[in-house]
C-alpha cells in the first residue's frame, strides 16, 4: 500500500488483538527500507512511552518519542506549519506534490524533502477533561493534516482501542481511507472504525486482522 496513494490510516483494536504489532511492523518497514534521507518519523506514544521506546536512537526521528499530550499538541501545531511551508515551497516551484517537487530537484542537483509520518498512539489518551483546550487543538491539527497534508508528504497513523466519534471525529476518519481493524466484538464497534462489520466475524486467531483501503477490502495476519 502506497502512503502517496492512501496518505493516512486509522488502525483499531482492542488489547491483545494485533494493533501493536501492525504499528510496529509500519514504523520498522518504513525505517528499514528508506533512509533517513526518504523519510522521517515523528512517533507519539501516550501510553508513557512504552510502545515506542525502542526506537529512540533510530536516525529517522524528527525529534524525541513524544510523550504527553501538552506535547503532543506542540508538535501537531508544528507539523501543520510544516505543512503550510511546504504548500509554499511546492507553490513556488510550480508542481503539485511532493513527488514532482524531488524530481525536480533532483535534475537541478537541489536538496530533496522527506516524507513526514507521524504515528499517533494512544489516540484516545488525549479525551482528557483536564486538557480540553490540548484536545481540541490537537483534533484541529489532525483534521488540518489529513485535509491537506497528502500533498505536502506529511502523513497520519492515528491508532486507538476506542475510535469512538467523541475521540476521533468523523471528519478525520473521512479523509483516512486506509484502515485496519482487529477483532471487534460487535459489529457497530467495527463499523466504527471500517465502516462495515467485517471485524466482527475474524476468525478467533491472534492477530487477524481486516484491512480496507479504498474499495479494497481483506483479512492480514499480523507478523509477531
Amino acid at each position: 500500500v502506497l502512503l502517496a496513494q492512501y496518505p493516512h490510516i486509522l488502525i483499531g483494536g482492542t488489547t491483545g488483538g494485533g494493533k501493536s504489532n501492525i504499528i510496529n511492523v509500519i514504523v520498522s518497514t518504513l525505517a528499514g527500507w528508506h533512509s533517513p534521507d526518504e523519510v522521517q518519523l515523528v512517533l507519539i506514544d501516550l501510553k508513557e512511552g512504552l510502545e515506542f521506546q525502542h526506537y529512540e536512537n533510530i536516525p529517522h526521528l524528527m525529534r524525541k518519542v513524544v510523550l504527553t499530550v501538552e506535547d503532543a499538541a506542540t508538535v501537531m501545531l508544528q507539523l501543520e506549519a510544516l505543512r503550510a511551508e511546504r504548500g509554499k515551497m511546492l507553490y513556488d516551484a510550480g508542481v503539485k506534490d511532493l513527488d514532482e517537487y524531488n524530481e525536480v530537484m533532483e535534475r537541478r542537483g537541489g536538496k530533496t524533502q522527506p516524507r513526514v509520518v507521524v504515528v499517533f498512539d494512544e489516540f484516545a489518551a488525549i479525551d482528557n477533561p483536564f486538557a480540553l483546550d490540548m484536545k481540541k487543538s490537537i483534533i484541529a491539527s489532525a483534521m488540518q493534516l489529513t485535509n491537506k497534508a497528502r500533498a505536502a508528504g506529511i502523513h497520519l497513523i492515528i491508532c486507538t482501542q476506542r475510535p469512538s466519534v467523541d475521540v476521533v471525529p468523523g471528519h478525520i476518519k473521512d479523509n483516512m481511507a486506509f484502515r485496519i481493524a482487529g477483532a471487534m466484538p460487535t459489529q457497530a464497534a467495527s463499523t466504527t472504525i471500517l465502516g462495515v462489520g467485517d471485524a466482527a466475524t475474524l476468525p478467533l486467531i491472534k492477530g487477524r486482522m481486516m484491512a480496507m483501503a479504498g474499495a479494497l477490502k481483506w483479512q492480514l495476519q499480523t507478523p509477531h
